[in-house]
């Protein structure tokens, strides 16, 4: 079964105050999907091997991946 986390938000925004009573489903199927990827050995890996290379570069400039991104000209 496909998960599509925008079943979960229009659950919630339809609901109100009673998103816990009324979206339980779409919450046990999104949590399902995240727990799949969260024990993937490979997928953790390759989390892990992104978490390195922005490590690294931050220790090299001193400046955040998403700062460095902002700063990059627009036009060479």
């Amino acid at each position: 079964m496909a998960v599509d986390p925008e079943d979960f938000t229009q659950c919630c925004k339809d609901s109100g105050i009673l998103v816990v009573v009324k979206c339980w489903k779409e919450n046990s199927t999104l949590n399902g999907c995240v727990t799949a990827y969260n024990t993937n050995p490979g997928f953790y890996e390759e989390c892990n091997m992104e978490y390195l290379k922005k490590r690294e570069e931050f220790q090299k400039t001193g400046i955040p991946t998403q700062k460095r991104l902002h700063k990059l000209p627009t036009s060479m």
